[in-house]
C-alpha cells in the first residue's frame, strides 16, 4: 500500500509513525474504497468527535456515531494543512478536487453529511504540531456498509514513546491492535 505520511518540521516523528501505523492498519483491516487523510494544524480534542457546529453561535451540536447521516466536523479550512485522497486497490495519492472543509454558514455546516461530502470514503484526521506540544490526536470516520465506525484517540509523548491517554469509540487495546495490523471489525471487536 502506497500511503506515505510526511513528517513536517513541527511534527514528532514518533507521533507521525503512530498515524502511519494507524492508516496502514485501517487499509489492511477495512480496505476502504477511498481513504481521505486530513492533517489539522494543531491538536484537537475528543469533543470534535460527532461535532456538527454551534446552534445560534452558543450551544454545541453533535450527531450520533453510526448514523448514516453523520455530519462533517466543521474544522475551519485555514486549520487544514493538507488533504489527500487514496483510492483502492493501490491507495496511491489521487487528485482531490473538492476539499472536505469549506467556509460555510453554521446552518449549512449542520447539514453537511459525510456520505454526501465524501461519498464512499472513510476519513481520518490527525493533528500537526506534535513535536512542539508533546501530544497528538487521531479521529476516524470509517465507512462500514451504510454507517460509520467513529472514534477518537489522544496520544501523549512519555519518555520518547507515544501512549494513548484518551480514547472514545475505540479502546487503547483496539487501537494498538489496529496499529499492529490486526483485523478489527466495524463494531470494534478485535479478530485474531
Amino acid at each position: 500500500m502506497a500511503v506515505n505520511i510526511i513528517c513536517l518540521d513541527d511534527d514528532s516523528s514518533g507521533f507521525v509513525s503512530e498515524v502511519q501505523s494507524c492508516v496502514d492498519g485501517v487499509l489492511y483491516a477495512h480496505k476502504p474504497a477511498q481513504l481521505i487523510l486530513i492533517n489539522v494544524d494543531n491538536w484537537f480534542g475528543q469533543s470534535w468527535l460527532h461535532f456538527c457546529g454551534k446552534m445560534l453561535g452558543v450551544a454545541g451540536v453533535h450527531s450520533t456515531d453510526r448514523n448514516p447521516f453523520l455530519i462533517v466536523p466543521p474544522f475551519v479550512p485555514n486549520r487544514i494543512r493538507s488533504q489527500h485522497r487514496f483510492v483502492a486497490p493501490t491507495y496511491v495519492d489521487a487528485p482531490d478536487h473538492e476539499p472536505i472543509h469549506s467556509y460555510v454558514k453554521s446552518r449549512i455546516a449542520l447539514n453537511r453529511r459525510m456520505h454526501e461530502v465524501a461519498p464512499n470514503a472513510s476519513v481520518i484526521w490527525y493533528s500537526g504540531g506534535s513535536r512542539r506540544t508533546g501530544r497528538g490526536s487521531i479521529m476516524a470516520y470509517l465507512l462500514s456498509g451504510e454507517s460509520y465506525w467513529t472514534w477518537y484517540v489522544g496520544l501523549s509523548e512519555y519518555e520518547s514513546s507515544w501512549r494513548v491517554v484518551t480514547a472514545e469509540g475505540i479502546t487503547g487495546e483496539e487501537f494498538s491492535a489496529l496499529t499492529k495490523r490486526t483485523r478489527i471489525n466495524p463494531q470494534g471487536a478485535v479478530q485474531f
